[in-house]
């Protein structure tokens, strides 16, 4: 089990400190209220409900969490122990897991992916090396789709017979990783 980056843990350690006299249930009540800002667009954050700080502790510890799929024991032990916050948390994150994993799902956070590749060899007819002219050049079109989409988008590039060779050894590379990985 990874703990949360040292970012998240100073700001849970901040939250924690600036929330010593408060009871639970008012830090549920917080934590429930600051989520709920998350999930619906009617519910706007204001520095009233709580501060700055407390509100991304919050915000970031949730998300974190249910980013991960944590279950409540693994969010408790990435917690500071015996803290009215944490167990805040661990009680916001019981109730909302399921709609900020859902929330999750709906953001197009993953990268493009390629559908297509065309190319075409080519010569280059003008350059200023003089030494590369009438080389044989690559020029290359990926065709990808973005998440949540349906249209085509074009990368194109050129590359020079070693930087085609360059390219293809490090796909290789990349695939040998995925595929260790995978095992």
């Amino acid at each position: 089990m990874t703990s949360f980056s040292p970012r998240i843990a100073h700001l849970v350690n901040q939250a924690t400190d600036a929330c010593r006299q408060k009871s639970e249930a008012e830090l549920t009540d917080t934590a429930t209220k600051t989520v709920q800002c998350l999930l619906t667009s009617r519910a706007a954050y204001s520095e009233s409900l709580c501060t700055n700080i407390v509100a991304e502790a919050i915000w970031s510890v949730l998300i974190e969490a249910a980013k991960r799929n944590l279950s409540e024991e693994d969010l408790r032990t990435n917690l500071p122990p015996s803290s009215t916050l944490s167990s805040a948390l661990i009680h916001t994150y019981k109730e909302y897991r399921k709609q900020l994993r859902s929330l999750l799902e709906s953001i197009g956070w993953r990268p493009d992916q390629v559908i297509d590749v065309d190319w075409k060899m080519t010569y280059q007819a003008e350059s200023n090396l003089k030494s590369k002219i009438g080389s044989p050049v690559c020029d290359i079109d990926l065709k990808t789709i973005a998440t949540d989409s349906t249209e085509l988008s074009k990368v194109s590039f050129q590359c020079s017979a070693e930087q085609l060779q360059d390219l293809v050894w490090k796909l290789k590379e990349a695939n040998k990783a995925v595929e260790r990985a995978s095992k």
